[in-house]
């Protein structure tokens, strides 16, 4: 079972995206999924200010956003792969702290 990004993406594009949230989702879409606070920090505003306008336009937090991401990976690595063990795994790869 593979996660949809496509309608995140949709709602991040209209209305007109704001940059820094725009730079943010391309981050948090890298395969090395930085923290949340490292780009905010990249972006220069309050964690607050951020959060809210990431909410805003996103729909989800950014640590929300970024969780999502995780478990997409961990499925994709596991795509046609046998998968005995699997759910051990994914707890820690979810809950793996990016604040």
């Amino acid at each position: 079972m593979a996660l949809n990004s496509r309608p995140l993406m949709q709602m991040l594009r209209s209305p007109a995206p704001h940059p820094a949230v725009d730079f943010a989702v391309q981050q948090f879409q890298r395969s090395t999924l930085p923290t949340v606070r490292a780009v905010t920090n990249q972006i220069g505003f309050t964690t607050r200010h951020f959060n809210q306008l990431f909410r805003d336009q996103v729909g989800l937090t950014p640590k929300l956003f970024c969780g999502i991401q995780r478990f997409q990976q961990v499925v994709n690595l596991l795509a046609g792969k046998n998968q005995t063990g699997w759910i051990l795994f994914l707890p820690v790869a979810i809950s793996t702290k990016h604040t």
